[in-house]
């Protein structure tokens, strides 16, 4: 069942990750352009064009592709497997990080922002903070849930 898991993970990180961003880059970005500039607010919320954001979006999908089929070739109980399975998570916690933070990682999702535009301002403030930190605790109890399952395991094995 892991390895099925795994498998569909593959296909749906490929899907968000990778496909969507450049279907909307393609797509909708060029039809937005026409009715407001998307590059100068999308550098006031996150500090990075919309094509750098993409950009990104598909090297983070490509490095977690990869680090999920390395997992698929190794047994579900080996050591590095498991470091591979935290280096994932690690991905997808700085990916929370920075969705929740709006480009900045370390605001832990509290967000405060003030964008002007052609003499119009607009100034917002969200706290996601409790959100951010039930995400990153049930992340980081699946890790240690993998690691103490593993030395179980291993201690099994020994005895």
């Amino acid at each position: 069942m892991g390895k099925l898991a795994t498998a569909i993970s593959i296909v749906i990180t490929c899907l968000f990750m990778i496909v969507l961003p450049i279907i909307v880059l393609v797509f909708v970005v060029p039809t937005m352009h026409k009715i407001v500039d998307l590059d100068f607010i999308s550098r006031e919320l996150f500090g990075l064009k919309i094509e750098e954001i993409v950009y990104l979006f598909c090297f983070l999908g490509i490095v977690l592709i990869v680090l999920q089929i390395a997992s698929l070739m190794l047994e579900e109980r080996e050591v590095p497997r498991i470091v591979l399975l935290i280096a994932t998570k690690c991905i997808i916690v700085y990916l929370i990080l920075w969705i929740f933070g709006l480009g900045d990682p370390l605001s832990l999702g509290s967000v405060k922002r003030e964008i002007t535009m052609s003499g119009i301002g607009i100034s917002f403030s969200f706290d996601l903070q409790l959100v951010v930190i039930l995400l990153l605790l049930g992340i980081i109890l699946d890790m240690v849930y993998n690691v103490v399952r593993l030395i179980e395991e291993k201690g099994r094995e020994t005895s």
